[in-house]
């Protein structure tokens, strides 16, 4: 019996699933002791498979780096965030590339030069330059955030993105 017969047959007692068809399920077990550097990254891959592990267990084998904080911190809260993505109608895609997506948009506002000119047309005021209105809202809330801000939010977005966009 070979490993992925022994698994198949622990999902459904038989090694086949519905119908006669084999089960899609698998366990996963992950030896995990110092990856800080490449635990992210074997994270990301397992969560961005087509079929997911009935159970993953990463087992820590007395890291003394920061892996443990980071499987425990993707442990947390990434199914949480990816349920509540599926839940709002996006069930082929995967939270993750959405935040890739949103920083990649963000860290490509522009920096307008100051001081920046607005009109209030009626009660709330716009940016008279129609190319800075025409940008997304959080575009133009970055903007307003000021230039020394921008600066330091898109070097945190951007520090932010190496971190989480493996394979992006």
């Amino acid at each position: 019996m070979t490993c992925r017969d022994a698994v198949l047959a622990e999902t459904d007692g038989q090694g086949g699933g519905v119908g006669g068809q084999m089960a899609l399920e698998y366990v996963l077990v992950t030896p995990a002791r110092n990856e800080a550097a490449l635990i992210e990254q074997t994270i990301q891959s397992v969560i961005s498979q087509t079929i997911l592990p009935k159970r993953w267990v990463i087992v820590s084998d007395g890291s003394t780096d920061d892996t443990d904080r980071i499987v425990e911190t993707y442990q947390r809260f990434y199914p949480l965030l990816q349920q509540a993505y599926v839940s709002l109608g996006y069930p082929d895609g995967y939270f993750n590339d959405r935040v890739v997506e949103v920083i990649d948009h963000l860290l490509a506002t522009p920096q307008p030069e100051e001081p920046i000119l607005l009109i209030r047309p009626h009660v709330l005021y716009q940016y008279a330059d129609a190319d800075l209105e025409a940008l997304s809202s959080g575009q133009k809330l970055l903007i307003r955030t000021g230039s020394n801000n921008t600066a330091s939010i898109k070097q945190f977005l951007g520090e932010l993105r190496a971190r989480i966009a493996i394979g992006n």
